[in-house]
This record gives C-alpha cells, sequence and structure tokens, in this order.
C-alpha cells in the first residue's frame, strides 16, 4: 500500500515513478530486517505517506476550485466580511482531504512516537493557507481525541514509558559512537540532552525554510534542477523534503537506531527532489547494514572495537537486560 501510494505521489509530482518506488522498496534493509521482521514501522510510514497524499490530493482539488470560481464569477471571489464571517469560512465547509491529511499523521504518532517530528512540519506546509491550516489542524485533534479515547478503552491510563524508552542505546548509534570518539566511553546524559536539542533544533529549521520559501525567501533544503524549479515547488513538495530531513535528524540523534528504521525516510526521499536527501538516506542504509550485518561481529572482534565494554557501556547493556528480563 506504501509503494503504491508513492507511485501516486510521484506523478502528482512530476517524478519518476519507477525510481521513486525502487527506492522507497527495494532497499535491502527495508526486504531483509523490514519485511522479514513484520515491524510496526511499515504502518506509522504507510500513515505519513497517506498524509502527504491527501495534502496532495487537498492542493489539486483546491486549485481547481479556486479557479472554477473565478471563472464563473468572471473575477476574484470577494473575502467574507466581518470576523465571525471570516472565522466561519476556515472551518465550513469541512474539507475531508486536508482533514484526513492531519488524521494520518496523527495515527502514525498513534502508531510510533517518532512520527511526532513531522507534526510541525505537516503544519508548516499549509500555514500559508489559513483555510487548510484549520482544516488539518482540525483533522489532527478531532482524530486524535478520537484515539484517545479509543486508548483509553482499550489500556486505561497506562500511556508508553517513552522516558525510559528514550534511555536505551545500542552501541553502534551515531550518538555513542560520537560518545567514544569525545572519550566519554558513550552517550553520556549530556550528550543525549545535547542530542535532543540538536533534534528540536533541526526540525525548527526544516519549519522555518519551508515557511520561508513559501514567501520566496530562506534556504532550499536539497538541490533541485535549478532555482525555478525551486520557486515552482508546492509547499507540499517541498514539505516533503523537509519531512525527510527532519527524519534523517531524528535517525542521526537518536541513541537506539536499529536497521528497518530507514524505512523511515526512504519513501519521502523518493519523493524529494534533493538529492542530498536521496544521497543521505541510501548511505545511512549502508551505515546500517555495515553495522548490523551478522559478519560485522568478526570484524569487531578483530580490531578490538568493542563498545559495549566501557564502563559507560556495561550501564547500557545492563539497562537493556533488566526491561528484556
Amino acid at each position: 500500500a506504501t509503494i503504491l501510494l508513492v507511485w501516486k505521489c510521484a506523478r502528482m509530482l512530476g517524478r519518476d515513478p519507477v525510481a521513486a518506488i525502487a527506492l522507497a522498496g527495494l532497499n535491502p534493509v527495508v526486504l531483509v530486517w523490514g519485511l522479514g521482521g513484520d515491524h510496526n514501522d511499515f504502518l506509522m510510514v504507510f500513515c505519513v505517506v497517506l498524509g502527504f497524499y491527501l495534502m496532495l490530493r487537498a492542493r489539486e482539488r483546491s486549485g481547481v476550485a479556486a479557479e472554477l470560481a473565478r471563472l464563473a464569477a468572471g473575477k476574484p471571489a470577494r473575502r467574507a466580511r466581518g470576523l465571525p464571517a471570516r472565522a466561519l469560512a476556515l472551518v465550513l465547509p469541512l474539507s475531508a482531504l486536508d482533514m484526513g491529511g492531519g488524521a494520518a499523521f496523527v495515527t502514525a504518532v498513534a502508531l510510533k512516537a517518532s512520527a511526532a517530528v513531522l507534526i510541525p512540519v505537516a503544519l508548516a506546509a499549509v500555514a500559508r493557507a489559513p483555510r487548510r491550516l484549520v482544516q488539518t489542524a482540525l483533522g489532527m485533534l478531532l482524530w486524535g481525541a478520537a484515539l484517545a479515547f479509543a486508548s483509553l478503552i482499550a489500556f486505561g491510563l497506562h500511556i508508553p514509558d517513552l522516558s525510559t524508552q528514550s534511555q536505551l542505546v545500542t552501541s553502534l548509534s551515531v550518538p555513542n559512537l560520537l560518545g567514544l570518539l569525545l572519550g566519554l566511553g558513550g552517550e553520556s546524559a549530556g550528550l543525549r540532552s545535547l542530542m535532543d536539542a540538536t533534534l528540536l533544533g533541526a526540525v525548527a529549521v526544516c519549519c522555518w525554510a519551508l515557511w520561508s520559501r513559501g514567501r520566496g525567501r530562506g534556504p532550499r533544503l536539497g538541490a533541485v534542477a535549478g532555482p525555478a524549479a525551486a520557486d515552482a515547488e508546492s509547499g507540499e513538495a517541498r514539505a516533503i523534503t523537509a519531512a525527510g530531513w527532519a527524519s534523517m535528524a531524528l535517525l542521526l540523534t537518536l541513541s537506539w537506531v536499529l536497521p528497518w528504521y530507514v524505512v523511515w525516510v526512504l519513501p519521502l526521499a523518493a519523493l524529494s527532489s534533493s538529492r542530498r536527501l536521496r544521497t543521505g538516506a541510501l548511505l545511512f542504509g549502508v551505515y546500517l547494514i555495515v553495522v548490523w550485518a551478522p559478519a560485522s561481529q568478526s570484524v569487531w572482534n578483530a580490531i578490538g572495537f568493542h563498545p559495549e565494554k566501557t564502563q559507560l557501556g556495561r550501564v547500557h547493556q545492563r539497562f537493556v537486560k533488566e526491561l528484556l528480563d
């Protein structure tokens, strides 16, 4: 289903759909660790891609509706007068596509909290279209409330223990390797806080760049065919690139990284116009293959590389074992 949506999105964006689905679906990490393990990350990513698909559909429909209204009236439609009338025009009539897009992103977060970094990006994508922003936020709020109620019925007041999960560390994650390089013996609490701040900053930069490009200013997130192509890109197309970079920032700052997590960024990179994002996603996939391949342990043993045997590494391993037991 995700590959089908990637195909449809690629066609709407003017991308090569074959190249897009090949990048998103034929990555060895996806085929071996992902499909082989039947992980819930695939459900999360499906909802993310569905959200962007519905946003693209909503943009097409709003553009057609505006053009039909202009032709019927022979001139631009008049704005509703008065604050109550303008506020009501933002809410009614409801837009199923925009609300559905918002609901899809919230569902992704409900399936896996990692998708929360994409919520501000999705809102920034429609921030310059007040009605679409309201409709998307309304979809997020209403469906989020429905999911929270369903969770309350199913699980009571229990919520995911994200504070405990955030302390889990894989020995060859980027933050842990950085901690080794700095002589800390691995990822310390202070370094984890620095990584969290870096992630928040990266998401903020992505949203600011998306907002600024909507005004014809600000930095470009990646490279496209040329300046004219960058200006011609829709807010949704730029949002896909911004979401891809936000996902890459999450992967690079996350202390607990598993091979199939690369699926978080692959569909976004496949649909983006950014060559840098696609290259980064592929290189990160190669890195995950190298560090998680069964034969890699023999290489680490041969060169005497044992990050799990430092003092901090033993603490991390003991914490994971206690949780598993």
